[in-house]
């Protein structure tokens, strides 16, 4: 297999940050970024979720204290009843 150099720039304290997470598991960026090439060659997609409702702004409080609360503890949109989603909006609406 041949290889090839990736040249990319990156935020300096973010490179920093990884590069430390990845050393407490192991691994080096170099491994990690073959890896993502790998999935995204294997599945045909990016396994990463870019979107723009989240927090960005476009929301409501209501919205965004709902949508920060999923991502605080996530759950499947079939364990939601809509008697509970209902019961949610009315009580952030009262916050």
């Amino acid at each position: 297999m041949s290889t090839k150099t990736l040249v990319i720039p990156i935020d300096a304290e973010i490179k920093e940050q990884v590069k430390y997470i990845l050393t407490e598991l192991g691994l080096n960026q170099s491994q990690v970024v073959n890896a993502l090439f790998r999935e995204i060659a294997r599945t045909k997609r990016v396994p990463l979720s870019f979107d723009l409702n989240q927090k960005s702004g476009n929301l409501t409080p209501i919205e965004q204290k709902i949508l920060d609360e999923y991502y605080a503890n996530p759950i499947s949109l079939s364990q939601i009843e809509s008697d509970n989603l209902r019961s949610k909006i009315k009580q952030y609406a009262q916050d």
